[in-house]
């Protein structure tokens, strides 16, 4: 290369020419570590093209483009001679500092160069200037322009083309995904926008958001390898589709293995299947109802909340069940919807269940009446004739034993049923009479049957419950109070079910009666870890009921309790009655770890 004079101007990347009035900065760390640095990471791929991109513009006298040019293509292949060219242009460039450096680095890099001594005599030289006339102008970094061979700030590498798919991007970036251009395997690249959170366009492995991608996006409900998910949809279940009679399409999910207990489903419908069959019924609960399934018979509809409810009658006996079918079911939060009457109730719901903050969904004994079931009549022992207590129901425990009166036996309670809930549906028994005085209280109402099957999720944010009432008041001075009722069996079938921390499952016991003409028992609460309280006596003289069994949110169930005598006294008239035993809540999930045992009383058994 033909020496260059120091003092010759560039024509580009040049500062101030006056060296004494001009601030300066330390612009040498930024030429060599900065430009130096960049071209670590993306020297040019073509070292011969790099070499005649500095040499022309060395010729054009752009002196401070060549030495950025030089200090690229020397990081790319050591070369001494060319980390000796990008000293001398930076002189030329009159960037003395500079110079300086790059000739420094070339003797302690290359202690054998070819242009050793020639670098020699240059430092004094160069020294000597500096002594004599200061530092000189510096090189600035060049504007960002892709395709000029010069890594300017913002650019990862610079190869002197716009061309893709080469070593350095059309955009000055490097290979890869992250670089803002969608290469060979990518299916996408948004740059810094590739993200891993839902929603995003692009992941960080430059792949479209997908089912699959181990990401639940808004159009997802999960992602393998939960369980319960289908991989293909990243839905929970299993989606059927069908094409309508007269065009369109419903989607539906099926209830995998039908519905438990043997209850009988409606038929699936198939293509060509009328857009108004109960399958892609979307219903809505958004009233206070008491519903008598004793008048429900064969298939139709039960209009409830002003909706028309597709069901049918299904069994026999004490298996007899009312099955209301459709898609899917909201409860809204203004919805109490209770089930009365001689038939278990059971939901075939085809997609989800949601049951919203402050909304009911029960089987619930009240005063006297039972929740819904086909179970015979069943109850606590009725206490002896005169004063006594009367004995809580039992179902899935015991209820407590009515108070003796008077000298008098209080009622027993009832043995806790032996059937499993997994194969049988029954609601819960009632409590026993207390002994008959003029004002005798009648029994209280048990909690019924309910079921619920879905295709999908069950999430429960308001109440589910089936519990008993509280034994009522006597309303006679004498007479012993009775028995409270127990709860009831619920049963929740789906893919996944999600309690949240405003919601419950609960099928508690209700308290029993005071003796005498005290207060009646509180009904089983729908709050997991509470009881329902016995009722008080007026008259301090100890003739309180029982509490109901219950609160078994913390995994610890608290027992019904007996009724209490008189005084503290056998003999003494107007006992109270039992509390009522728990029912029997059970599960049939796909994960049973992901239930919240704090919001369910009694606590369920799960497979």
């Amino acid at each position: 290369m033909t020496a260059l004079r120091a003092r010759e101007r560039p024509r580009a990347g040049r500062g101030p020419t006056s060296v004494r009035s001009t601030p300066r900065r330390d612009v040498v760390g930024r030429a060599v570590v900065a430009a130096l640095a960049c071209a670590l990471l993306c020297a040019a791929d073509n070292p011969m093209a790099a070499n005649d991109a500095a040499m022309r513009a060395a010729e054009e006298k752009r002196y401070c483009d060549a030495a950025f040019i030089f200090l690229q293509l020397y990081s790319k292949t050591r070369d001494d001679l060319a980390l000796y060219r990008a000293a001398e242009v930076a002189r030329a460039a009159d960037d003395r500092q500079l110079a300086l450096r790059l000739y420094r680095l070339l003797l302690e890099n290359h202690p054998g160069a070819e242009k050793k001594d020639q670098t020699e005599q240059k430092v004094v030289d160069i020294k000597a200037l500096m002594q004599q006339s200061g530092i000189g102008t510096a090189c600035v970094q060049p504007p960002k322009a892709c395709g000029d061979w010069i890594v300017a700030p913002g650019e990862a590498c610079d190869d002197g083309n716009l061309v893709d798919g080469d070593a350095c991007q059309s955009n000055c970036t490097e290979i890869g995904c992250g670089n803002g251009i969608v290469e060979s395997g990518e299916q996408c690249d948004d740059a810094g926008a590739n993200s891993d959170a839902p929603n995003a366009d692009c992941r960080t492995d430059c792949t479209l958001r997908r089912c699959g991608d181990g990401i639940v996006d808004n159009r997802e409900e999960c992602e393998a390898p939960e369980l319960g998910c289908d991989v293909d949809d990243c839905i929970f279940g299993v989606e059927l589709c069908v094409n309508l009679q007269g065009g369109g399409q419903e989607c539906f999910r099926d209830i995998s293995g039908g519905l438990t207990h043997g209850f009988t489903e409606r038929a699936q419908p198939g293509n060509g299947a009328s857009a108004n069959d109960p399958y892609f019924d979307d219903v809505v609960l958004d009233c206070a109802a008491t519903v008598d399934t004793q008048p429900i018979a064969g298939t139709g509809t039960t209009t409830i909340c002003g909706t028309a409810v597709a069901h049918q009658v299904s069994g026999a006996g004490t298996n007899v069940v009312v099955v209301f079918t459709m898609r899917t079911l909201s409860v809204a939060s203004t919805a109490d919807i209770r089930f009365i009457g001689n038939k278990s109730v059971a939901f075939a719901v085809y997609g989800d269940v949601v049951v919203a903050n402050g909304g009911h969904l029960n089987a619930d004994g009240l005063t006297t009446i039972n929740g819904s079931s086909a179970r015979t009549a069943c109850a606590g022992g009725n206490g002896s004739s005169g004063e006594a207590g009367g004995a809580g129901g039992s179902h899935g425990s015991l209820g407590g034993a009515g108070a003796i009166g008077n000298s008098l036996a209080g009622g027993a309670p009832n043995a806790v049923t032996a059937t499993n809930p997994h194969t049988i549906l029954e609601g819960g028994c009632r409590g026993g009479l207390g002994g008959d005085g003029a004002g005798q209280a009648p029994a209280p109402g048990a909690g019924g049957a309910l079921q619920i099957s879905s295709g999908a999720r069950v999430i429960i944010d308001g109440f589910v419950s089936s519990n008993g009432a509280g034994g009522n008041r006597t309303g006679d001075g004498d007479g012993g109070g009775p028995g409270g009722a127990s709860g009831g069996d619920v049963y929740v079938q789906a893919v996944k079910l999600l309690i949240g921390a405003t919601g419950s499952i609960t099928a508690q016991g209700g308290g029993g009666g005071a003796g005498g003409d005290g207060g009646g028992g509180d009904n089983g609460s729908t709050d997991p870890n509470d009881v329902a309280n016995g009722g008080q006596d007026n008259k301090n003289d100890e003739t309180s009921g029982g509490n109901g069994a219950g609160a078994a949110g913390d995994d610890a169930l608290n027992a019904a309790q007996a009724g209490e005598s008189g005084n503290n006294s056998q003999t003494a008239e107007g006992a109270g009655g039992g509390g009522g035993g728990v029912g029997r809540i059970t599960l049939d999930v796909a994960d049973c770890t992901l239930v919240d045992d704090s919001r369910v009383s009694p606590q369920e058994v799960c497979q």
